[in-house]
């Protein structure tokens, strides 16, 4: 809000189960990368909009805008 951007293209991306419940208690999209800390199984308990495997398939999402 502060940097005056629509919530609905904003993406909380993490690795750990925590990231996820912070990306969705903020409002936002959620991806997880199961490259990281936590396992895809951990990952998949809280539910993340996306889940992705590799930088390069976090990358090439559509109408995904790195700021």
């Amino acid at each position: 809000a502060d940097l005056r951007y629509p919530l609905e293209r904003v993406y909380y991306v993490g690795d750990a189960g925590t990231d996820v419940q912070q990306g969705k208690a903020a409002g936002v999209k959620t991806i997880g990368v199961t490259w990281g800390f936590q396992s895809r199984e951990r990952l998949e308990q809280e539910r993340p909009d996306y889940l992705v495997h590799s930088p390069e398939e976090l990358a090439n999402m559509p109408s995904f805008m790195w700021i």
